[in-house]
């Protein structure tokens, strides 16, 4: 066993442990995390296309999306219309 120092994505000074650390040469069947030293872009590429197969959306995410589409889009038009309203009202009653 061997401990080492180094850093984490923060840039704090972390312990690691060589037994943590999978290599690909290990044939434990029975753990399914796979360390990022030990992938192959392959296997990165087919665990990406796993996961984009596992999200779907449904119905509903459609419906919220295309609302906030509209609300995005469509809120500041109206609301630049209602203050070109105001500010046309408010003229008519100066003069």
């Amino acid at each position: 066993m061997v401990r080492r120092r180094k850093r984490d994505l923060y840039g704090n000074w972390v312990w690691e442990d060589d037994d943590e650390i999978q290599t690909p040469n290990d044939n434990a069947s029975s753990s399914n995390i796979s360390s990022a030293r030990g992938q192959s872009s392959r296997e990165k590429k087919s665990a990406e296309k796993e996961n984009d197969e596992q999200l779907s959306l449904d119905w509903k995410d459609f419906v919220a999306i295309s609302i906030a589409s509209l609300e995005t889009f469509l809120l500041p038009i109206v609301v630049f219309i209602l203050i070109l309203i105001g500010i046309l009202v408010g003229l008519s009653f100066f003069r």
